[in-house]
């Protein structure tokens, strides 16, 4: 079972599927590559964690940084540029999946 912090995967997809519904693609995820879990458990809390006003809103580097001072955890420059892959992924599947919802809009 891949873990991330202590927490199992699932438990970290449990909490964004709660506050916002989760897109279809990370309803099963592949396993995780160790290299990739610290970026991966740093992505779930911040999406977590995200302002959201009319739409979601992505995640800065800023909000990255004071992930960091807020956790006590040092991200290097790889983790954060996967986290923001990462968010750019999910928000372009969230807007997919909202395209999907609402066929007659555009």
């Amino acid at each position: 079972m891949s873990r991330i912090g202590g927490a199992a995967v699932s438990d970290h997809l449990a909490v964004v599927r709660r506050r916002r519904g989760t897109p279809e693609a990370v309803e099963k995820p592949p396993p995780l590559p160790d290299a990739a879990r610290f970026a991966w458990g740093a992505f779930v809390d911040l999406s977590a964690a995200r302002q959201v006003n009319m739409a979601l809103q992505p995640i800065g580097y800023g909000d990255i940084v004071a992930y960091q001072h807020a956790t006590r955890r040092t991200l290097t420059g790889w983790d954060a540029d996967q986290i923001r892959a990462l968010d750019d992924l999910y928000l372009k599947t969230v807007a997919e999946a909202e395209k999907r919802k609402r066929p007659h809009q555009k």
